[in-house]
């Protein structure tokens, strides 16, 4: 697999994963008659705030993929940043759907979105400047 086909493969994975997450506020949203805004539905304001912290923090990730593969980051890097981007959003959004949004999977898939996108930082910098 070349770089780029590592790349479009983990933007595939999250592009699916962005599309559920959006079913799953629109299916709320039908079925409450909710329009606009969540109405104080607690369970649509967790699918809300679920996708919506998936659009704040995976583009910026995936275009770090997008990045290194210029650079020509290693493929290992590459699967290790799009694996963990893939599984903390996943681990994420799990975590919102718990009773009270509590419990280990939301903290941990956001400290591995984080890990990803300070990781891919640290390592375009390196790339750039020290190789």
């Amino acid at each position: 697999m070349s770089s780029y086909e590592i790349v479009a493969f983990y933007v595939a994975l999250n592009t699916i994963l962005f599309v559920w997450l959006t079913l799953r506020v629109i299916v709320v949203r039908r079925r409450d008659k909710v329009s606009l805004g969540h109405n104080d539905n607690n369970n649509l304001k967790k699918r809300i705030r679920s996708h919506a912290n998936f659009a704040e923090t995976a583009p910026l990730a995936l275009i770090g993929l997008i990045v290194l593969a210029a650079l020509n980051a290693s493929t290992l890097a590459l699967h290790i940043f799009g694996g963990s981007l893939t599984i903390g959003r996943i681990l994420h959004s799990h975590g919102m759907l718990q009773r009270g949004a509590v419990g280990p999977a939301r903290p941990i898939g956001m400290l591995l979105t984080l890990f990803v996108l300070l990781g891919q930082a640290l390592y375009m910098a390196y790339l750039i400047f020290a190789r």
